[in-house]
């Protein structure tokens, strides 16, 4: 027969607490991922927020539904405001393709360029060009959950949830980014 005492009921409560909390956490900002197909939709598999440039400070949100703005910086737009990814990703205008690896890195493919071959004479050859537009950052939290809703999936840090702290994806506990895909919170608002 087992006997327990007042303090390891009240040990068990608090692991259980925590446990729970931890779990409640999870549950607000990880969401399963769907693929859609478009080019510039980005999720982030595991921990972080991506970082936004609001008027007056930096902003954060999970919401990956990216798209160009005139100038052909990647933003996204929430709450019926555009706000843009920062540190600021510009493509070139004349990108025929942009892909986006796991660990965040921002590269467009530019038209192919046709030489005369130096080793067949009368022959083209056509080279491919890829240029590098930038580096994704995710912020990650130490209270995730403390943080505040200030529109529909934007955030701003509180005193609770912590400085963020700034990583490249996949490094120091920074999700991964998945190109062509979103979480399905952020699909259905």
């Amino acid at each position: 027969m087992f006997r327990f005492t007042i303090r390891d009921v009240l040990w068990l409560m608090v692991v259980v607490g925590m446990g729970v909390g931890w779990w409640a956490d999870r549950v607000r900002f990880v969401h399963p991922l769907a693929i859609t197909g478009r080019t510039l939709d980005l999720a982030i598999e595991g921990e972080g927020f991506f970082n936004l440039d609001s008027d007056t400070s930096q902003i954060y949100s999970r919401c990956g539904q990216f798209s160009l703005d005139r100038e052909n910086r990647l933003v996204v737009v929430l709450g019926g405001k555009e706000w843009i990814i920062s540190p600021h990703i510009q493509i070139p205008a004349d990108a025929i393709s942009v892909t986006v690896n796991a660990a965040g890195v921002v590269v467009a493919q530019l038209p192919s360029t046709v030489h005369q071959s130096k080793l067949r004479p009368g022959m083209t050859t056509s080279e491919l060009q890829f240029v590098q537009c930038g580096q994704l950052q995710l912020s990650l939290f130490d209270q995730p959950h403390a943080l505040r809703e200030v529109s529909p999936l934007v955030y701003t840090p509180t005193k609770e949830s912590g400085i963020p702290l700034q990583e490249n994806p996949g490094r120091e506990g920074a999700g991964l980014i998945r190109q062509g895909m979103l979480e399905r919170a952020a699909m259905s608002r």
